[in-house]
């Protein structure tokens, strides 16, 4: 009896010893888990306002979240770095663990890149290996609506014209006027005469 139990722990050590390696070699050994192992490091997304980037139309001023599969604090410098927006002034700010910020504003109409170097380094080391290159649209500002003109004072009415065969009131008085003084030079002239002839 003690022969069979001694056979029979003979030969469950004698397994172990050859199923143990065989499960030790089913991993890579890398120490890797969720950190990427020794594969390039990957751009998980680039949004703007939580939508892709890629092809949006966006204003004068914004803010890029750029996504790594892959914790970037070891790094963050060389990789902030290694971001920029072509032909425009952009900041990089770090956000911890996988997370970049990039903030532009003032920025003129027309087409722009975001360029993610290839130098971006997670913090096993492993970099992008190529650029990462993401194009977006400033759009012009709509053109200011024209002012509405001032309101004009409204033109004083032009004085009614005399109906025909009427006189205005100053025509009138101007009438009567000379008028009297043909009537007092004829009663001065008739006085005159009247006196010569008294006088004769």
């Amino acid at each position: 009896m003690k022969k069979l139990i001694t056979i029979a722990l003979v030969i469950i050590m004698a397994t172990a010893l050859c199923v143990c390696p065989a499960l030790a070699a089913g991993g890579n050994g890398d120490g890797s888990g969720g950190g990427g192992g020794n594969s390039p490091l990957s751009v998980v997304s680039v949004t703007l306002d939580g939508a892709p980037l890629d092809g949006a139309e966006t204003g004068p001023d914004g803010s890029i979240t750029i996504s790594f599969d892959r914790g970037m604090n070891k790094n963050s410098d060389t990789t902030a770095a290694a971001i920029s927006i072509t032909g425009a002034d952009a900041s990089v700010a770090f956000d911890g663990d996988r997370t970049f910020t990039v903030s532009f504003s003032g920025l003129a109409a027309g087409s722009y890149t975001l360029v993610i170097g290839a130098a971006a380094q997670a913090n096993n080391g492993n970099t992008l290996g190529a650029d990462y290159t993401v194009t977006f649209t400033v759009k012009a500002d709509a053109p200011a609506a024209d002012p509405e003109p001032a309101e004009q004072p409204p033109e004083p009415d032009a004085p009614d014209a005399p109906a025909e065969g009427e006189t205005s009131p100053k025509t009138g008085e101007s009438g009567l006027l000379y008028a009297f003084c043909a009537v007092a030079v004829v009663c001065a002239a008739y006085a005159v005469i009247r006196l010569k002839r008294a006088e004769d």
